[in-house]
Formats: structure tokens, C-alpha cells, sequence
């Protein structure tokens, strides 16, 4: 296992600190984007992209935080795992708010849900994100037309396993404009004040740009799902508290593997998929920032071993 406890890797932490003043509520968005929505309960499962903020943090906290680092075949990082942090902490879990679910569960495929939780605010933060509900279909050629998106598919597959369905999620009208942004949260800080309500939820229509992928393999009652999303920038960030990470190489390329309390074992890959801009805000002012685009592939399954999760793997590798 590799942290950033090494050497080189403190050295890298503190020759990259840069303490900017951001608009964190992208920050929500991205790392709640991130990891999806999870309940135990309702095992909903979405797939986004992630405009990734690339947040920096202190040096303290950055010596303190679990951190696991891949690189490409140049040495060049391209992922870095980290836990949140103060800069970047842990989303509300949704999974608490039986309302919303209910809300999410009878949404119709191809739309989203505006979420508003005025209860875990922070200075210079919103609590507003976006869950679109993804479409599902179940012929693979349809998939990759509707996504518009040059993925791979698995090669090698463990035995007694093949293609279900793929789900595809929809990027939220105004999830990139800021200005439609500001005018939702204001219409839902409005709406949470009039009823005193904590959280309140409403339904949004989603444009025809991808920006989720979900491929689910089956064997009898058994399955693994590949997400896959176009992601800006290097940082991955999402709650650490009950897993254990190994960076391990296949094939001479790094990937991230994964296992969760919950059962969850999961393998991290990333391609690069050229250049993309991201939006930030600061010092009063919105700035742009060209940053590298990767292709990330998330294996992810309950039921398959450590070994067929890294076979899929080197399927999508080769």
C-alpha cells in the first residue's frame, strides 16, 4: 500500500499548498456527485461526472489526511484518493431524510432532484445539490450511442457473467451556470424558510448531455457494475472512515483497489481524456482554469473476488 505518508509524496503535498477562497458549494456538489447516492435501505446507485474543484488545503491538515496517489506510465499523477477534510467535508447523507427518497423513487428516469438542506450550512457554503435519476437500457450498442462517450467494456469477464443493462444520467439543466444556480438555492432557502423545514427537494429537467455511465453484469441473482464519468482534475475526494485502499499495479499500470464495511469491494482505473475548464470563484470574481480530463472506471461488486474484480480490470486495460 502506498500513502502520502512517503517522502516524496509530503514533499509533493507541500510544494502543491495553495489556500484559495472558493465558492465551496461546488464542493458539495462535486464530492456528493462523487460518491452517489447509497442507502442500505434503498440501494439507490448513481453515476456522475464531477466537475472536480481541485481544492488545496492547508499543510496541517494535509500531513494529517489519508491520502493514496496513482500515476501514469510517465510518473505523472493522475488521481489522488483522498478523505474530506475541512476544506472539503463530508456531504449530508441523504440517507437520513426518508422524505427525499420517497421523493427520488417516484421521479421519472431522465429528470433530477434539487436538494436544499439548510441544517449542515457553513460559512461561505451552500447545501444544494443535484441527483438526476438515470435512464436504463439494455442493449450495449445503445448505451455507448446515447452516452456519446468513448468507453471501454470489460474484454474478460468471470464465468457465468454478462451484460444486463447500462444506466445513463443526465447532466441537470443549470448544473454549470452559476447564475441559475444562485437563483435555485435562492427559490429554496425561500421555500425551507416559509415551511420550517429543514430540507426541501424539487424537481428539475435534465439537458441531453451525459454524465454518468453504469454497465451492470449478472450472474443469476449475483452482479458487478463498471460506472464510468469523465472527471476534471486529479483529486477524488469522499469519506474514508470505513475502508481500506491499496494502490496495486496490473499490466504495469496503477490502480486503486478497495474494500468497504459494507461489503463493497471496488478497483479505481483512470485514462486521460484530454483537457476540459473548470469554473471557480475567487477573490470576488469567477476565473477559469484549463485542467486534465480522465476517463474513470469504478469496478464495483459485493459478490465478485478481489481476483475477478482485477481480471475485469485488466479487461478494461487492454
Amino acid at each position: 500500500m502506498k500513502n502520502l505518508q512517503l517522502t516524496d509524496e509530503i514533499k509533493l503535498a507541500f510544494e502543491s499548498v495553495k489556500l484559495p477562497e472558493i465558492d465551496v458549494s461546488d464542493a458539495v456538489i462535486d464530492s456528493i456527485r462523487s460518491s452517489g447516492v447509497r442507502c442500505s435501505k434503498r440501494k439507490i446507485r448513481l453515476v456522475y461526472t464531477v466537475l472536480a474543484a481541485v481544492l488545496l488545503i492547508t499543510a496541517t491538515a494535509y500531513t494529517a489526511a489519508r491520502i493514496w496517489v496513482i500515476r501514469d506510465s510517465n510518473n505523472n499523477i493522475i488521481l489522488r484518493y483522498r478523505g474530506f477534510d475541512e476544506e472539503n467535508y463530508e456531504p449530508f447523507d441523504i440517507c437520513e431524510d426518508s422524505e427525499f427518497q420517497k421523493q427520488y423513487e417516484n421521479l421519472e428516469p431522465g429528470k433530477a432532484l434539487v436538494y436544499y438542506n439548510a441544517s449542515v450550512q457553513k460559512p461561505n457554503s451552500e447545501s444544494l445539490t443535484m441527483y438526476p435519476k438515470p435512464v436504463v437500457y439494455t442493449d450495449l450498442d445503445l448505451v455507448r450511442e446515447k452516452s456519446c462517450i468513448d468507453f471501454k467494456v470489460p474484454s474478460a469477464l468471470p464465468v457465468g457473467y454478462t451484460f444486463s443493462e447500462g444506466r445513463l444520467s443526465f447532466e441537470p439543466v443549470g448544473a454549470k451556470d452559476h447564475e441559475i444556480f444562485k437563483e435555485l438555492l435562492k427559490k429554496l432557502e425561500e421555500e425551507a424558510e416559509k415551511t420550517g423545514k429543514n430540507s426541501v427537494a424539487l424537481e428539475w429537467e435534465t439537458t441531453s448531455k451525459v454524465t454518468g455511465i453504469s454497465l451492470v453484469y449478472r450472474n443469476n441473482d449475483r452482479e458487478f457494475r463498471v460506472d464510468i464519468s469523465v472527471w476534471l482534475g486529479e483529486d477524488l475526494y469522499t469519506d474514508l472512515s470505513d475502508s481500506s485502499v491499496e494502490v496495486i499495479t496490473v499490466d504495469d499500470r496503477e490502480i486503486l483497489y478497495i474494500e468497504e464495511n459494507d461489503g463493497d469491494r471496488k478497483i479505481i482505473l483512470r485514462e486521460m481524456y484530454g483537457k476540459d475548464t473548470v469554473k471557480r470563484f475567487e477573490k470576488g470574481k469567477y476565473t477559469e482554469e484549463v485542467v486534465n480530463a480522465y476517463l474513470q472506471y469504478s469496478v464495483v461488486s459485493k459478490d465478485l473476488s478481489k481476483e475477478d474484480l482485477i481480471l475485469v480490470a485488466q479487461g478494461i486495460i487492454r
